[in-house]
C-alpha cells in the first residue's frame, strides 16, 4: 500500500524478483536428495547419519526395518528417544560416542542387539569431518552377518567332527602336496612312523620314508595321476619292530574348485594281524 501524508491510501505499488535460479537449484538438490535416499534404501545395508548430539539427522529403510518403525520416526532423535534405554553391551550407540570421543573411525565391530538375540550385524562407525577437520556427525554402516555366522558355527562345527574323526581313526590318514610335503598327519600315522606331528607336518614325506617305500608311494601317486581317480594298493612295510607288516593304502586327488589337482590323500589300513590270522 501507498499513503499519503495524512494516512490514507492512495495506490498500490508492486516489486518482483526473479528467482528461477534459486527454484532450479532447490528442484535440482530435492532430485539429488531422492536420487540419493532411493540408493541408500536400496543398498543391502543400513546407513544412518547423526549429528555431533547423536540425533539422526538420516536414516534409510534398512535401518527403520531392521530396529522398528519408519525413517521419519528416527530424524531429530537420539537412539533412546527412539526406543528407551540402550541395552548394555556393545551397541550402535556406544560406538557413535566412542567415535564422536577419539575423533577417529571404527571399522568391523560385531554386535548381537539384545532386542534381536541370535542375529549379528558387523559396524563401521566413521566421523565425518568438514574443511577444518572439525566432526559435524558419525556415519554408521551395518551389515546383517546372522546367515554368515550360522554358516561358519556350521562349518566349524562340520570341521571338528571331521578332525575328531580322524584323530581317533586306527587307520594313518595323511593329506600331501604334489611336492611330498605334509599338510595334515593324524596321531595314528606319526605313531605309525615313529615320528612327532612337528616333524611331520611341512616336511617332505622321503625325510621318514626307506627309499624303498617312497618309490613305492611315488609310484602310486603316479597311478593316481594316470587314472585320474582314487587307488588302492597293498604295501609291505618295514616295522620299526623289524618285522614286515601288510598295510592296505588308498591314495585319492583333491581337486580346488577348479577340479584340479592341488594335493594327494592317504588312508592306510594295517593287515598285519589280519596277515597273522590267515597264516
Amino acid at each position: 500500500p501507498i499513503f499519503n501524508l495524512d494516512g490514507d491510501m492512495t495506490g498500490v505499488g508492486a516489486t518482483n524478483m526473479d528467482i528461477t535460479a534459486r527454484k532450479q537449484a532447490e528442484r535440482e538438490v530435492a532430485e539429488q536428495s531422492a536420487l540419493l535416499q532411493t540408493v541408500f534404501d536400496a543398498a543391502p545395508v543400513s546407513f544412518s547419519l547423526r549429528d555431533t548430539n547423536r540425533r539422526f539427522v538420516f536414516v534409510n529403510k534398512r535401518v527403520a526395518t531392521e530396529m522398528g518403525g519408519h525413517p521419519n520416526d528416527f530424524i531429530g532423535k537420539t537412539s533412546e528417544e527412539v526406543h528407551g534405554a540402550a541395552p548394555s553391551g556393545v551397541t550402535v550407540d556406544a560406538l557413535v560416542k566412542r567415535v564422536l570421543d577419539i575423533k577417529q573411525p571404527l571399522f568391523g565391530h560385531e554386535i548381537e542387539p539384545a532386542r534381536r538375540p541370535g542375529q549379528f550385524f558387523r559396524y563401521s562407525v566413521v566421523p565425518v569431518l568438514d574443511d577444518n577437520g572439525d566432526v559435524q556427525g558419525v556415519l554408521a554402516i551395518g551389515q546383517d552377518i546372522s546367515a554368515q555366522k550360522k554358516s561358519e558355527d556350521a562349518v566349524f562345527q562340520s570341521e571338528a567332527l571331521l578332525r575328531s574323526v580322524i584323530e581317533n581313526s586306527p587307520s594313518t590318514i595323511t593329506v600331501q602336496d604334489l611336492e611330498g610335503r605334509v599338510l595334515l598327519a593324524n596321531d595314528a600315522f606319526v605313531s605309525t612312523f615313529g615320528i612327532t606331528q612337528e616333524q611331520a607336518i611341512g616336511q617332505l614325506d622321503s625325510t621318514f620314508m626307506a627309499p624303498a617305500q617312497f618309490k613305492r608311494k611315488v609310484a602310486h601317486e603316479a597311478a593316481v595321476l594316470k587314472s585320474n581317480s582314487s587307488v588302492t594298493q597293498e604295501w609291505d612295510r618295514n616295522l620299526p619292530s623289524g618285522k614286515i607288516g601288510r598295510r592296505l593304502v588308498t591314495k585319492f586327488p583333491i581337486r580346488n574348485t577348479d577340479g584340479e589337482i592341488i594335493s594327494f590323500g592317504t588312508i592306510g589300513v594295517d593287515l598285519s594281524e589280519l596277515q597273522r590270522m590267515q597264516e
